[in-house]
Parts: structure tokens; C-alpha cells; sequence
């Protein structure tokens, strides 16, 4: 009996041992990949202020594009509201706005027209052509 409780303990020794071992490699890989991410970070920054943000930002959508095209994937990230160019949506709310003001100043001036055109009829005296607009 005594060989059988040495063999358990020893198997539950190299079980806890390549656990640790596991979550070690897992901690480490963790820490690589935040200084990954952080050195490509940085990077990002360092080019950022040396082209600025709008020039960094085309070549980046541009370096995608090409990889998407070479690797023949579409990139669904360019579609994300970053990369999407802030200036179609803008140009589009400033023309619905001024496409806006354009009707309800031309509906306004044809009623002011319109009534204008009657109380000078009715001045005249004209009061049968009251309806005629």
C-alpha cells in the first residue's frame, strides 16, 4: 500500500507542478502581450505627431486596405466610425440643413406672396379675385 500512496502523491505533485507551469507561461504571454501592445501604441503616437492625426490616419486606412487586397479578405475595421471619413457625414447634415431652411423659406415667402397678393386685390377692390393666386 505504501508504493500505491506514494504513486497518487507523486501524480498530484506533477499535476499541481503542470499547473503552475501553465499558468506561468499564461502570465508571461499576458505580459508580452501588453508590452506588444503598448510598444505599437507608441509607435502609433510617435507618427501621429510627427504627420498628424489626419495624415496618420489615411495611411492607416490605406496600409489596410492593401493588406485586405493582397490577403483577398474584406477589412470590416475600416468600416468602424475611426476610419470612416467624418466629413461625408458632416457635408451630409449641413446640406439636409440648408435643403431645410431652402423649402421652409420658400414656403414661407410664397404664403407671404400669396397674402400679399390678395390684401392688394382686396384694397383695390378687386374682392372676386381674392381666390385667384
Amino acid at each position: 500500500m505504501g508504493t500505491v500512496v506514494k504513486k497518487i502523491l507523486w501524480q498530484t505533485k506533477m499535476k499541481v507542478l503542470a499547473v503552475l507551469l501553465l499558468a506561468s507561461y499564461g502570465l508571461a504571454h499576458q505580459a508580452q502581450s501588453d508590452y506588444h501592445q503598448f510598444k505599437t501604441w507608441a509607435e502609433a503616437k510617435a507618427m501621429e505627431s510627427c504627420w498628424g492625426e489626419e495624415n496618420n490616419k489615411i495611411y492607416v486606412v490605406q496600409m489596410k486596405k492593401a493588406v485586405a487586397k493582397c490577403k483577398q479578405q474584406d477589412a470590416p475595421e475600416l468600416e468602424l466610425p475611426p476610419f470612416r471619413s467624418s466629413y461625408k457625414f458632416i457635408n451630409y447634415l449641413i446640406s439636409g440643413a440648408n435643403i431645410w431652411n431652402r423649402t421652409k423659406w420658400n414656403k414661407c415667402i410664397t404664403s407671404c406672396v400669396s397674402s400679399m397678393i390678395i390684401s392688394m386685390r382686396s384694397m383695390i377692390g378687386f374682392p372676386h379675385m381674392t381666390n385667384m393666386t
